[in-house]
């Protein structure tokens, strides 16, 4: 724990997850065939994902179903994600939402 609290690492770590999970979110808005049910205040991006999606999605990527009735699914991001994580996502979420 020494390493991950001197140097303010740990602020640089949450920063880097914070930013990856408002790239997140503001990608998903502009998608405009989701919805985003809480704001983001953390590293967690809250959206509804029609169940159709979700196993497909699931198949590339890890994420939580938060709400079985309603899939609201809870996307995470940490301090590895990447812009061509998010970039990727985001693309298969498109690609996949064409169905829709």
């Amino acid at each position: 724990f020494q390493a991950y609290l001197s140097n303010d690492l740990w602020k640089e770590l949450a920063g880097h997850s914070l930013q990856m999970a408002e790239k997140l979110a503001r990608g998903i808005h502009s998608l405009q065939k989701f919805e985003i049910t809480a704001e983001r205040e953390s590293n967690g991006v809250f959206v509804k994902i029609p169940q159709a999606l979700v196993k497909r999605l699931r198949e590339k990527y890890f994420f939580y179903v938060w709400d079985e009735k309603t899939f609201e699914c809870r996307l995470m991001t940490t301090w590895d994600t990447t812009d061509q994580d998010i970039e990727g996502f985001l693309f298969h979420l498109q690609t996949l939402a064409k169905d829709l």
